[in-house]
C-alpha cells in the first residue's frame, strides 16, 4: 500500500497521521523517489499549487491528487479554471473547499488509486493473452481473450488501429447495449462526444501508452456515465489493437453533479445573505426617506445591476422618480437624465404594472421595440441605447397592502439577469419596504413636529430699549425633532416674563408637549403676580396632576428695566443650562447659582431664585442643550466653546451674535436649539 504525502508551502510538521509523510514544496522529489505514492494533497499553504502538482503528476502520474483551495469563493472559482486549462496535469483533480474534510477525501482517493493499479494490472494481463498464442478452431470472440475476457468484472471492448469494434466481453455488452451487428462499428461512435474518444484511441494506437481516465457518455435520457482506459497491443498478426476498459461512475458522476449544485447554492446563498448583511447595514444607518432610497440604490449596484431607478409614489397616487445611479460614475451624468423620463400613466411600462398589481417584471434580454414602447419619446429612446440597456428587473416596494414605489435594476452591455438575481432582488426589496415606509412616516412627522415647533415660538413683543433676538433650529435632517422652545410676553405688572424648556423626547408627541408645558407656564406667570421660583412650583404641580409631560428643563426669569440703565433679572432654574451674561469688553460668566430639580422629578416643591443686574451694553443669553452637548463630545466642552464664543463676539449686534453662534456650534446639532437673547442698549448721551 502506498503513502499519502501532504505538501506544505513552509516547512513541513513534524507529526502526522498514520499513512501520511509531510514535506515541503522543496524537497517533494525526495519523498517521491523514497515511497510509492497514493495521493498527494497540496496544502493551503503551497504557495504555487499548479506548478506543485505538475511536478508531482510527471514523477508519480498514477498518484491521485487533491488540492486545497483558499477560503474565498472566488479562489476557489479562479483555481477550478487554472487547473482546467494548465498542461501536464491529470484528469480528476479534486478541490477541497474551507471546511472539507481532508481525511475522508484522502481515504477516496486512496480507494481509487487502489483501483487504478488493480486496473493496470488487469491491462497487462489481458495485453498477455492477446499476444498468446491460440488454436484457430476457436469462436472470434474469445479466441483473443478466453475466459479472463469473458468473466472480468469491469466492460472489456477490443478495437482496431482505425478505431473499430473486434469484440467484447458480456459486461461490456450490458453497458453499451451491444449486440451481434456492433462489430465492426466505430467504437467512438457509440458515445456523446464522438472526438474526444477517437483522440484518445489514435494516442494510445500512436503513443503505445496506456491512456487513462477519458470520460464519456452515452446518448439518450437514460445514457450513462463512463471512466475509460485504452491500452494498447498488437494482435497476434501484428496488428494494432487496442483494449478499452469501461467504469461505470454514473451514480459517482450524479453523486458530484449534486453535490456541485448544493456547494453552488450554498455559496450563492452565503453571497446573497453577505449582500442583505450590507445593505441592512447601509439602510440601518439612515432616517429620512430620501437617504434609505439613495443607500438601497447604492449598495444595489453593481452588485446586483449596472443602474438602478428607484419610483415612489405619493399620497396622490403620482409617480416620481428619486433616485438614479448609475454604476459607472462616468455614466452617472448620463443616467441622470432618465429623471425627465418617470413612465408613463397607464401605459406598457413594467414600472407601471409593478406598482398596479404588486408583482414584480424582469426580462434578461430586451430588444428595440420594448425600448421604444416604453419610451416617452425619440429622445428618451436614444438615451437608453446610448446607456445600452440590455435586461431589466422591476421589484414592489410593498408595506402591507400599500405600494411604496419600486426598484428597478438595469442590465447594461453583457450582464444578464437570471432568476437567481430577481430572487435576490425581492428579498433586499421586502426588507427595505418596512424601513422606507418608517422613514417616509417619519419625514411627515417631522415636518408637522417642526411646523408646530416654529408655530410656538411666538413673535418677539417690542420691549424698547431691552433689545431682544430668537432663533429656532430644527435638527439636522437625519435626526429626530426635540421638545426645545421659548417665549417672551409682556406682565401685567409691567415687567417682561422670559422662558425657555426643553421637553424630553424626539417626535411628534414631544412637540406636543412641549406645545402645552409652554402655554401652562404663560398662563400661570401672567395670571399670578408670583415669584419665578412660585411659578415653576406650580407648573411642576400642574403637570405632574394633568400628566403633560415625564421630563422637562425649564428657565423661567422676568427681566425689570429701571430708569438708572439696568436691567434686574431674576429666575428660577428647573434643571436646565445656566444663563450666560456677556459684558460689553468680553467677559462672560455662567449664571449658575440656583439650580433645581427638572419639572417631573422628585424634589420640585422649592424652586431656589438668583437675581443678576443687566448693565447697558450686556447680553443675556438663554439656550437649549442641543446647542453645546453632542455624543462625540463633552457637555463641559461644548459649554466652554460657547463662553469664547461669545466673549469673541461680544460686540456685534444681537442678531449677528445669534447668527454666529449657530453657525459655529449648531450646524451639526444632533438635537434641536432654541435661543434666546437680550441686551439692554446703552443710554442716549446728554
Amino acid at each position: 500500500m502506498g503513502v499519502i504525502i501532504r505538501v506544505h508551502g513552509g516547512p513541513a510538521p513534524t507529526t502526522c497521521p498514520p499513512g501520511w509523510v509531510a514535506t515541503s514544496e522543496t524537497d517533494i522529489a525526495d519523498v517521491l523517489d523514497r515511497h510509492e505514492v497514493d495521493v498527494v494533497i497540496v496544502a493551503r499553504s503551497a504557495s504555487r499549487p499548479v506548478e506543485v502538482l505538475q511536478r508531482v503528476h510527471a514523477l508519480a502520474p498514477e498518484a491521485q491528487a487533491i488540492v486545497e483551495a483558499q477560503a474565498a469563493d472566488h479562489d476557489q472559482g479562479n483555481l477550478r479554471r487554472e487547473l482546467r486549462y494548465a498542461p501536464g496535469l491529470p484528469a480528476g483533480i479534486r478541490i477541497l473547499a474551507a471546511g472539507d474534510d481532508a481525511g475522508a477525501a484522502a481515504s477516496a482517493a486512496q480507494d481509487q488509486a487502489h483501483r487504478g493499479r488493480r486496473y493496470a494490472a488487469l491491462v497487462t494481463t489481458l495485453r498477455s493473452q492477446l499476444a498468446a498464442p491460440h488454436a484457430a478452431t476457436d469462436p472470434p470472440a474469445h479466441n483473443a481473450t478466453g475466459a479472463l475476457l469473458g468473466h472480468a468484472p469491469l466492460g472489456v471492448v477490443v478495437a482496431d488501429g482505425a478505431g473499430l469494434i473486434t469484440t467484447w466481453n458480456d459486461k461490456a455488452a450490458e453497458m453499451l447495449a451491444l449486440g451481434p451487428d456492433a462489430a465492426g462499428c466505430p467504437l467512438a461512435g457509440l458515445f456523446t462526444d464522438p472526438s474526444t474518444v477517437a483522440a484518445a484511441l489514435a494516442q494510445a494506437v500512436s503513443s503505445l501508452e496506456i491512456v487513462a481516465e477519458v470520460r464519456a457518455d452515452t446518448p439518450g435520457d437514460t445514457g450513462r456515465a463512463f471512466e475509460l482506459t485504452f491500452a494498447p497491443t498488437r494482435s497476434e498478426s501484428d496488428n494494432p489493437l487496442v483494449l478499452g476498459l469501461l467504469v461505470d461512475v454514473t451514480a459517482r458522476r450524479r453523486a458530484e453533479h449534486a453535490r456541485d449544485e448544493l456547494s453552488e447554492r450554498l455559496a450563492a446563498s452565503g453571497r446573497a445573505q453577505a449582500f442583505l448583511l450590507e445593505a441592512w447595514d447601509a439602510i440601518a444607518h439612515t432616517v429620512s426617506y430620501a437617504e434609505t432610497l439613495a443607500a438601497l440604490a447604492s449598495v444595489a449596484v453593481p452588485a446586483l445591476g449596472d443602474l438602478c431607478l428607484i419610483d415612489v409614489v405619493d399620497e396622490t397616487g403620482r409617480q416620481q422618480r428619486m433616485v438614479v445611479r448609475h454604476a459607472s460614475p462616468s455614466l452617472q451624468s448620463v443616467a441622470a437624465e432618465l429623471c425627465r423620463y418617470p413612465p408613463a400613466p397607464g401605459g406598457p411600462h413594467p414600472i407601471v404594472g409593478a406598482i398596479d398589481d404588486g408583482r414584480s417584471r424582469w426580462s434578461p434580454a430586451v430588444n428595440d421595440e420594448f425600448l421604444r414602447a416604453t419610451s416617452r419619446d425619440e429622445e428618451h429612446f436614444r438615451l437608453l441605447k446610448r446607456l445600452g440597456f440590455s435586461g431589466f428587473i422591476t421589484v414592489p416596494l410593498q408595506a402591507g397592502e400599500r405600494i411604496l414605489g419600486t426598484v428597478t435594476l438595469i442590465s447594461c452591455g453583457d450582464r444578464h439577469f437570471e432568476l437567481a438575481d430577481l430572487h435576490l432582488a425581492e428579498a433586499l426589496a421586502d426588507r427595505v419596504a418596512s424601513v422606507v415606509d418608517k422613514a417616509r412616516l417619519y419625514d411627515r412627522e417631522h415636518l408637522i413636529a417642526v411646523s408646530l415647533q416654529r408655530a410656538m415660538q411666538t413673535a418677539l413683543p417690542d420691549l424698547g430699549v431691552l433689545q431682544t433676538a430668537a432663533r429656532y433650529l430644527p435638527s439636522r435632517a437625519d435626526s429626530e425633532v426635540g421638545g426645545d422652545w421659548y417665549d417672551v410676553f409682556r406682565l401685567p405688572a409691567g415687567g417682561t416674563g422670559v422662558a425657555i424648556g426643553d421637553v424630553v423626547g424626539h417626535d411628534l408627541a414631544a412637540a406636543t408637549r412641549m406645545g402645552q408645558l409652554r402655554n401652562l407656564l404663560r398662563g400661570l406667570a401672567f395670571d399670578r403676580e408670583e415669584s419665578p421660583g412660585e411659578i415653576l412650583g406650580r407648573l411642576d404641580r400642574l403637570n405632574d396632576g394633568l400628566g403633560v409631560a415625564e421630563l422637562a428643563t425649564v428657565i423661567y426669569g422676568t427681566l425689570e428695566h429701571s430708569p438708572g440703565g439696568q436691567a434686574l433679572f431674576r429666575w428660577a432654574n428647573a434643571g436646565h443650562l445656566p444663563p450666560i451674561h456677556i459684558t460689553p469688553g468680553g467677559r462672560t460668566r455662567l449664571l449658575d447659582g440656583n439650580l433645581g430639580a427638572a419639572i417631573g422629578m422628585p424634589g420640585g416643591s422649592s424652586r431656589p431664585e438668583a437675581a443678576a443686574t443687566i448693565e447697558a451694553g450686556s447680553t443675556l443669553l438663554l439656550y437649549t442643550d442641543g446647542l453645546v452637548e453632542s455624543r462625540a463630545d463633552q457637555l463641559d466642552k461644548g459649554i466652554d466653546a460657547l463662553l469664547q464664543h461669545c466673549a469673541d463676539h461680544a460686540t456685534q449686534s444681537l442678531d449677528d451674535l445669534t447668527d454666529g453662534i449657530l453657525a459655529a456650534l449648531a450646524s451639526q446639532a444632533e438635537d434641536d436649539v432654541a435661543l434666546l437673547a437680550f441686551r439692554l442698549a446703552a443710554p442716549d448721551p446728554e
